[in-house]
């Protein structure tokens, strides 16, 4: 509803909308075409692109006001802010997920060992892991895995429990697909322009 352009539902995000404050709000979960899962939250449903340009437009150049027919005023600092936010709580649902089903290396030796046998779908490193940050990004395009940069580690070690968590290999695919394109989105709207 942003630039009016259209794409595949994999490059969208729905934005749900109600009739109640905050009026509008991301369902970053929903994935139309994917097995028909429903939604997280109720009302009707637009869609944008996850990128600043996009959302600036359905937010300041009436986008949003057009794609319902009516008028709707949302800030869009506060609705890139709320869907930054709500791709970090994605992620972090899906790492517990993932930590609860035992699908998860965490630290550098067991990450690399995992990659060495060919088990690691994706991985997630966090953001002040320093030399070893780029090493194990490296390694895992060479063994063409997808590796997302996510918070630090402390916060990836609060998630866990634990004092620091650098890195952390995801082994089962949905789950690793579903933190890359995540972590891709919240890239997305992230960038300066």
């Amino acid at each position: 509803m942003g630039c009016r352009e259209k794409a595949a539902p994999e490059g969208l995000v729905r934005l749900a909308v109600a009739d109640v404050a905050p009026f509008v709000a991301p369902d970053v979960s929903y994935r139309a075409g994917r097995g028909g899962r429903s939604h997280d939250r109720g009302g009707r449903g637009v869609w944008v692109h996850a990128r600043k340009d996009c959302v600036r437009r359905a937010t300041d150049k009436g986008g949003l006001s057009r794609a319902l027919q009516r008028e709707v005023r949302v800030e869009s600092a506060w609705l890139l802010g709320a869907m930054r936010d709500a791709f970090v709580r994605r992620i972090e649902g899906l790492l517990l997920a993932g930590s609860r089903r035992r699908v998860l290396t965490m630290g550098t030796d067991a990450t690399r060992e995992g990659m060495a046998e060919g088990r690691i779908a994706a991985l997630v490193v966090a953001s002040d892991a320093a030399g070893r940050r780029d090493e194990l990004v490296a390694a895992a395009e060479r063994l063409e895995r997808r590796a997302i940069v996510f918070s630090t580690k402390s916060g990836l070690g609060r998630l866990f429990g634990r004092d620091e968590v650098g890195v952390i290999g995801i082994l089962e695919s949905g789950i690793a697909a579903e933190v890359v394109e995540s972590g891709q989105r919240l890239l997305d709207l992230s960038e300066a322009e």
